[in-house]
């Protein structure tokens, strides 16, 4: 479950998403058996750009969402 909310969660703003791999699932128990799921995942996506543009813009397309994927994934389970 958590694994899908972070997935669906990284599709809002990360197109072409290839693979997700679960690299650690924790669960916290807390107060009259409340439970908090925390999922860290490694996503794979392709970066995908027009015959015209250059290499450096394509390595800037990618260094911007690998730097959103790594902030989703630092909150998707925020409160979960």
């Amino acid at each position: 479950m958590a694994a899908r909310e972070a997935v669906d969660e990284a599709r809002k703003t990360i197109r072409h998403l290839r693979h997700a791999e679960v690299t650690r699932l924790t669960i916290r128990l807390g107060d009259n058996d409340l439970f908090m799921y925390q999922t860290t995942m490694k996503l794979a996506f392709s970066v995908r750009h027009d015959e015209d543009s250059d290499e450096e813009a394509a390595i800037a397309v990618a260094d911007d969402i690998l730097e959103q994927a790594e902030d989703i994934l630092e909150h998707a389970d925020d409160g979960r």
